[in-house]
C-alpha cells in the first residue's frame, strides 16, 4: 500500500477544481474592465492633489521680509553710483555670495536719508559716493565662514589676502560669525570723482594683481585713489595707517569727516566701512535676501510707473469754469504771473530820467472764473492782476468775451483754448 502519509509525487493531471460562482457575479475578465477606469480616475486626483498642495507648502516656507522701515537707496538717492561686488565674482570669495539675488542697496531708512546728505555735500565739491556694499543677510556671513573654514579655497588670494595665511582670518578679525551689516545700518563705500568713468568688468581667470598695489596696476575702479582697493586683508586698509599719506590719506580724511559729519562711525581697520549711530535694530541680524520683492513699504524705484502716476494736472490756462466751458480767453498760468509780477513790481529806485515809470498792463487778456451761483449767467467783468495797483486795462483785447451760456459741466479739458483754433 501507498504511505498516505507522504505527500504525493509527480505530475497531477486534470482539470483543477474551481470555486463555483454566485448567480449575477462577474468573471475576472470583467472585474479587470471595471478597475482600470477607477485606478486612472485615482491617479488623476492624486496628481491633482499633488499640484494643489505644492503651493500651500511654498506658501509654509516663504523668505522674510524686511522691516518696513527698510528702503532702497536707490529710491532715496539715486544719483549714489552702486558697484555691489557681493552680486558678483569678484570678491575675495571668488563667486557670488548667498543671499545676493539683485545689484541692489539696501539701509534703514535712518542711515539712507544720512547718506543722501553726505552726497549732497560732495556733489558741491565735485565728488559722488559710490557703495560696494549695504544691508548684508546672515546667509551671507554664513557663505563667508564656510569659505574661510575650506582652507583648500585660495582663487583669490593673490588679489585680496596676498600677505595673510588664510588660516589667521579669524583670529585676525577679517572674518567673524555675525556682521554688522546684517543688522542694516552699516554699509561699505567709497568717493568717485565728477564725471565718473566708467568700470573695467571683470573677468574670471584675469591675473589678480594685490589689492595695495599702487592704483596704475591693481584692478580698475573709477573711485578715487584710497591706497588700497575694497575688501583688502591687510593693515593698508586701516584708515588711518601711517603709511597712507598725501592724496591717498586726503581722500580717506574727506570720506571719514563727511560722513562722521552726520552720524556715521568708522571701523579703524577698514577706510571703507561706516556704521549709522543710533542703529534702529542694534541687536538684530536679518537675514531676508537682498531683491525689490523682500522690502515691504515698496520704496523701490526699479519698477515701471503706471499710466495714473505718469498723468499730470492740466496747466490752468487749459482749465475750463464749469459755468465757462467754451472761455476763449486763457487764465492766468503760474510762470506768467511771475513774469509780469517781477516786470510790474516797483523797484524801489529812482531813475537817473525821473520817476519810475507806471506799471504795465498784462502782456495777455486776463478773465475772471466765472464764481456765479447761475451757470447762464456770463462773467465779462474783466479785472487787473492783484498784485497791480493800476485800473483795469483800457485795451479791447484786455476784455474778456462773454461766456456763452453753459452746456457742459466738466471742469477742465484736455484741448487747446478755443483762442488758438
Amino acid at each position: 500500500m501507498r504511505d498516505m502519509t507522504k505527500p504525493m509525487e509527480g505530475k497531477v493531471t486534470g482539470t483543477p477544481r474551481t470555486r463555483p460562482q454566485p448567480p449575477g457575479s462577474a468573471g475576472p475578465a470583467a472585474r479587470q474592465r471595471f478597475t482600470r477606469p477607477i485606478r486612472a480616475v485615482l491617479t488623476a486626483l492624486t496628481a491633482l492633489l499633488t499640484v494643489v498642495a505644492a503651493p500651500a507648502t511654498a506658501r509654509a516656507h516663504q523668505e522674510p521680509k524686511a522691516p518696513a522701515d527698510f528702503v532702497s537707496l536707490r529710491a532715496v538717492d539715486p544719483t549714489i553710483l552702486q558697484d555691489m561686488r557681493y552680486f558678483t565674482v569678484h570678491n575675495f570669495v571668488g563667486e557670488r555670495i548667498d543671499g545676493y539675488r539683485r545689484p541692489l542697496c539696501i539701509l534703514t531708512r535712518p542711515a539712507a536719508e544720512a547718506l543722501h546728505q553726505a552726497q549732497r555735500r560732495l556733489l558741491r565739491q565735485g565728488y559722488t559716493l559710490k557703495v560696494y556694499d549695504c544691508y548684508r543677510p546672515q546667509r551671507a556671513v554664513d557663505h563667508f565662514v564656510r569659505w574661510a573654514e575650506d582652507l583648500d579655497d585660495q582663487a583669490m588670494k593673490q588679489e585680496f589676502y596676498p600677505d595673510v595665511d588664510k588660516t589667521r582670518l579669524f583670529a585676525d578679525g577679517y572674518i567673524a560669525e555675525k556682521s554688522g551689516h546684517s543688522r542694516g545700518s552699516t554699509l561699505d563705500l567709497t568717493i568717485v570723482e565728477l564725471p565718473a568713468r566708467p568700470t573695467r568688468p571683470y573677468h574670471p581667470g584675469q591675473p589678480l594683481v594685490p589689492c595695495y598695489a599702487p592704483q596704475a596696476e591693481r584692478f580698475p575702479d573709477n573711485s578715487v585713489d584710497m591706497g588700497t582697493g575694497f575688501d583688502c586683508f591687510d593693515t593698508r586698509s586701516h584708515t588711518l595707517d601711517p603709511r597712507i599719506q598725501g592724496a591717498q590719506r586726503a581722500h580717506r580724511l574727506l570720506l571719514k569727516s563727511t560722513l562722521e559729519g552726520l552720524g556715521f562711525v568708522n571701523l579703524a581697520e577698514e577706510w571703507w566701512h561706516y556704521t549709522f549711530k543710533p542703529e534702529p535694530y542694534p541687536d538684530t541680524y536679518f537675514d531676508f535676501p537682498v531683491t525689490a520683492a523682500s522690502l515691504t513699504s515698496g520704496h523701490y524705484t526699479g519698477q515701471t510707473p503706471t499710466a495714473n502716476a505718469r498723468r499730470r494736472r492740466p496747466p490752468p490756462d487749459r482749465i475750463q469754469s464749469a459755468a465757462c466751458p467754451k472761455l476763449s480767453t486763457p487764465l492766468r498760468t503760474p510762470h506768467r504771473s511771475r513774469i509780469v509780477r517781477a516786470a510790474e513790481r516797483p523797484t524801489g529806485r529812482a531813475s537817473p530820467a525821473g520817476p519810475a515809470p507806471a506799471p504795465r498792463a498784462a502782456p495777455w487778456p486776463t478773465a475772471t472764473r466765472c464764481r456765479s451761483r447761475s451757470r447762464s449767467s456770463p462773467c465779462t467783468t474783466p479785472r487787473a492782476p492783484p498784485w497791480s495797483s493800476s485800473p483795469a486795462p483800457s485795451n479791447p483785447r484786455a476784455a474778456a468775451p462773454p461766456c456763452p451760456a453753459a452746456t457742459s459741466t466738466t471742469g477742465r479739458t484736455g484741448g487747446r483754448p478755443s483762442s488758438a483754433n
